[in-house]
């Protein structure tokens, strides 16, 4: 018999799960910083959470496109940040 499994940090027991439809949904469905004010300049960091590469994006007026590792490798998690 194996041990029982305590729950996560908040929950009881007699918790119930969170319904599929809720995880499911994004919370945050906000542009990504490349995406924004594509009418000025910008300079955007990102890094690959999977592999820890970085770079930072110099992006012209106009441009928004992503990190061009970001779109060979669609199955990593690429986090972006504007820099002021």
């Amino acid at each position: 018999m194996s041990p029982p499994v305590s729950a996560p940090y908040g929950w009881s027991k007699d918790s119930e799960p969170p319904a599929i439809e809720d995880v499911e949904k994004s919370p945050d469905d906000s542009p990504e910083p490349y995406e924004v004010d594509v009418d000025e300049w910008r300079i955007v960091s990102a890094e690959c959470c999977a592999c820890e590469e970085e770079t930072t994006l110099y992006l012209e007026p106009g441009d928004d496109s992503a990190w061009e590792h970001d779109e060979q490798h669609p199955s990593h998690l690429v986090h972006y940040w504007r820099v002021e």
